[in-house]
């Protein structure tokens, strides 16, 4: 309901005529005003592995709603993973935003996944420097720290999961963080203000 807040999503299954995959994203707005994101993405390929994606979105998405704070939500979402895959090494790499946008504070957790990229004022930053937590679902009593961030104003962050990195960059390897980064910038220099 923030009209300073907008998003845009893209979602393309990495194999051809895939309908589903692991990858899951959400978001959602809760009374206080914060804007709350998550995106996954489940080890392996497949209609179970989809599902468990599907199953975590959901569990995420009525945690959040109902209030239950971000630390006790990663660690329910690691209960989940637990319970619910078929295959006992299945994990989840995820990552969870909280923003005020009022504030303009975001506090970010990582489990195992990659960072989101904040882009302003014509640069491109991962973040956070530190690597989070192991994925969910991998070990047992695991913990995944929050690190706070004051976003610059104008703000832009991009999430994203290992298919968008790992794709062909046209040449003759992948594409790589370092290469989407640089894509992103020149991109910057070429839209006008």
């Amino acid at each position: 309901d923030d009209p300073s807040l907008w998003i845009a999503s893209s979602y393309l299954p990495g194999r051809q005529r895939a309908l589903l995959g692991g990858d899951f994203y959400d978001a959602v707005q809760t009374g206080d005003g914060f804007l709350h994101v998550i995106v996954g993405d489940v080890s392996g390929r497949g209609p179970d592995e989809a599902a468990l994606g599907v199953g975590l979105r959901i569990a995420w998405r009525a945690l959040t709603l109902s209030g239950v704070p971000t630390d006790r939500v990663v660690d329910t979402l690691q209960l989940m993973i637990e319970n619910e895959r078929r295959d006992a090494g299945a994990f989840a790499t995820l990552c969870t935003l909280e923003i005020d946008p009022r504030e303009r504070l975001l506090r970010l957790r990582r489990a195992g996944h990659l960072a989101p990229m904040l882009i302003a004022d014509g640069t491109v930053t991962s973040l956070p420097l530190n690597h989070g937590g192991p994925p969910i679902g991998m070990f047992a009593g695991s913990e995944w720290p929050e690190t706070c961030f004051e976003l610059p104003d104008p703000w832009t962050i991009l999430l994203y999961t290992d298919g968008l990195i790992e794709g062909h960059d046209g040449g003759n390897g992948h594409l790589g963080e370092e290469r989407l980064r640089e894509l992103l910038v020149d991109h910057l220099g070429r839209v006008p203000n």
